[in-house]
């Protein structure tokens, strides 16, 4: 059974309802889907630094609630390390965040919902972006 991560921009595009194709796409496979502890943090240090009453605090809450939420662990440790010091190497390192992100994806064999461009030049990364379509304005 296939697995799917959502990226942090991910969650923010759901809550917001910005691409009906990415809702589309979450709806037929919401079962299968989770997220990391690391876009947990990302999300909610982005609502930490929103007025209490922002219109999208509420809505994201919600999503945090109902969506599974899966640790980052020892096997995720030991993928970042690799990854972080193959980019280096490579001479294209990643954001922190999104290595940590990474290094979850390719420790559990996630699918890995992101729209981030930094996230194609990881080899082994299984990579879709649910977001292909028009975007709601």
């Amino acid at each position: 059974m296939t697995r799917f991560l959502l990226d942090t921009n991910i969650i923010s595009y759901l809550v917001r309802g910005d691409y009906p194709a990415l809702d589309l796409k979450f709806n037929e496979r919401k079962n299968h889907c989770v997220i990391s502890t690391i876009c947990e943090a990302e999300t909610r240090f982005g609502l930490a630094l929103l007025p209490r009453e922002a219109k999208i605090t509420a809505p994201t809450e919600r999503f945090l609630r109902i969506i599974a939420i899966q640790p980052w662990d020892s096997d995720c440790a030991v993928q970042y390390a690799l990854l972080a010091a193959k980019q280096k190497r490579l001479g294209k390192p990643l954001a922190t965040m999104d290595a940590l992100i990474a290094a979850h994806a390719l420790a559990h064999d996630f699918v890995l919902i992101s729209n981030d461009a930094a996230f194609r030049q990881v080899k082994g990364l299984k990579l879709e972006d649910w977001t292909k379509g028009p975007q709601r304005t």
